[in-house]
């Protein structure tokens, strides 16, 4: 069976109609009995009809009179104006107040709150019976539901319904549109405005880059005003966003450079792509002299101590120097002596003079470049390592004047910026090189102003009367025979 008891919780209060939500008045019948809950579905029916009717023009929330605020970013407090406020299908009167101890980081609603409280006999004299005389006079009667409404803010702990006014994100509340804000009205109009001029700055909201914060971008948004998808958001003071940096990598297999140390012993490498990320293996050539023993039997090899040689730079015995290929080749890690030429007799010692890569951990690393030591000069060095890929991106609002960051499409050269949804107002685009600030182009649609517009267009006359005049000229000296005709020539279009 349904529970009909009414929302104000008092015994014996039913209120059918709020669970039929077709019905749209009440028949009273003269051979019926007329119940007090019969009085509870009229008032329900008809409120639910006042408060459709009004939600075509408001939502919750919805400044109608005064209501603004300041925020107290250093005091962590917020201080709201007296106002009226749409909320639940009618004008809500509202006192100022001073809310203190507000969080200024993350996001905190702040609107008006709306506690309900049933009032009986007994708390108010004045519902008793009041017709002298009638078995009604002194008795209870029905009860009252009193609403009290008062600014607050999400977190608080306070009883009662908070209805969102504001948003304020880390100290910043995000729109300030005056009142009345009718936003059943702003969205009419708000087709009119998208189809005609799109997505448009009005004024301000330029970005600037702030540089790198705990592994995030931040930008500061400047305070303005914007039009996004028809409906227009007000911000009074510049909005922090950070972005976390978050970037792709591509690997550089084995990239080959030259120990260039001018004879320090201490090379920078500059590298092919930057920005580095991380240097997996730096290879070097180094030189050795080893002493090795002749083995048995003749025309075999000997192995070398190091792994990687490169080449054998010179190999001797006592006064004798051997000749590379024809004595010996290196083939493997080893000195090979199976060209057949001269060779050191079996168990007789030799020396070994050859070069061999080896990896080694770099002095230094910067974002472009490495720094290694212990190579030989003019000699070959590889590096692999993993570098960032640029990567253009967009920062835009929506249309409740939210920052919504937008990543485009990474590329070793010419990476491809992102196309915004339809709802999305771009302010800038951000070329991220992931080496300090990302670059900025505050390159947003802005409104422009008629006593602007006309700044060109009287430039324009201006030029049109110079080019003009000066054809006239070119006629009367006889050296523009068209004009000379008689014939109109457009002054924009050459001769």
């Amino acid at each position: 069976m349904t529970d009909f008891s009414d929302p104000s919780g008092l015994p014996a209060a039913y209120d059918r109609a709020q669970h039929k939500p077709l019905w749209q008045r009440v028949v009273g019948r003269e051979d019926r009995f007329a119940e007090a809950a019969d009085l509870n579905d009229i008032q329900t029916i008809v409120e639910r009809r006042h408060r459709r009717v009004g939600d075509l023009v408001a939502s919750d929330g919805d400044r109608i009179a005064d209501g603004d605020i300041v925020v107290d970013v250093a005091g962590g407090s917020v201080q709201l104006a007296a106002g009226r406020v749409y909320a639940r299908g009618d004008v809500r009167d509202v006192a100022a107040a001073v809310l203190a101890d507000v969080p200024m980081t993350g996001d905190i609603v702040i609107g008006i709150r709306i506690v309900s409280t049933v009032v009986t006999s007994v708390e108010d004299p004045d519902l008793l019976g009041l017709y002298p005389g009638s078995e009604a006079e002194g008795e209870g009667g029905s009860a009252r539901v009193a609403e009290t409404v008062a600014w607050g803010r999400s977190g608080d702990g306070e009883a009662g319904d908070l209805i969102a006014v504001y948003l304020l994100r880390n100290g910043t509340v995000l729109d300030q549109s005056p009142p009345p804000t009718l936003s059943g009205v702003v969205r009419v109009i708000a087709v009119y405005d998208y189809q005609a001029h799109g997505n448009y700055i009005v004024q301000g909201c330029r970005v600037t880059a702030l540089g790198k914060e705990a592994g995030d971008q931040v930008f500061s948004i400047e305070e303005g005003i914007a039009n996004i998808y028809g409906f227009k958001t007000t911000r009074l003071n510049a909005l922090r966003y950070a972005e976390a940096e978050l970037y792709d990598l591509t690997s550089a297999q084995s990239e080959p450079h030259t120990f260039d140390d001018a004879g320090t012993g201490t090379a920078v490498i500059a590298l092919n792509h930057a920005p580095l990320s991380a240097l997996a293996v730096a290879m070097i050539t180094k030189e050795v002299t080893e002493t090795k023993t002749r083995g048995t039997p003749a025309n075999t090899s000997d192995l070398l101590d190091k792994d990687n040689p490169r080449a054998i730079i010179e190999v001797q015995s006592g006064a004798t120097t051997y000749t590379a290929g024809t004595d010996y080749n290196l083939s493997g890690g080893s000195i090979s002596w199976a060209p057949g030429g001269a060779e050191p007799s079996s168990g007789q010692s030799y020396t070994v003079k050859y070069r061999y890569l080896v990896a080694v951990t770099p002095a230094a690393v910067a974002d472009d470049s490495v720094t290694l030591s212990g190579g030989v000069t003019g000699t070959d060095v590889f590096l692999t390592y993993d570098w960032k890929l640029p990567r253009i991106d967009l920062l835009c609002l929506d249309q409740d004047g939210l920052p919504v960051y937008v990543k485009g499409l990474s590329a070793r050269s010419r990476p491809v910026a992102p196309v915004p949804a339809e709802d999305l107002l771009p302010l800038c685009t951000v070329t991220n090189t992931w080496t300090g600030k990302p670059g900025i182009v505050n390159s947003g649609v802005r409104a422009v102003p008629y006593a602007e517009q006309w700044r060109y267009y009287n430039r324009l006359i201006d030029l049109i009367d110079v080019v003009s005049m000066e054809k006239l000229k070119r006629s009367i000296d006889g050296k523009d025979p068209v004009a000379k005709r008689g014939i109109f020539v457009d002054p924009f279009v050459d001769d």
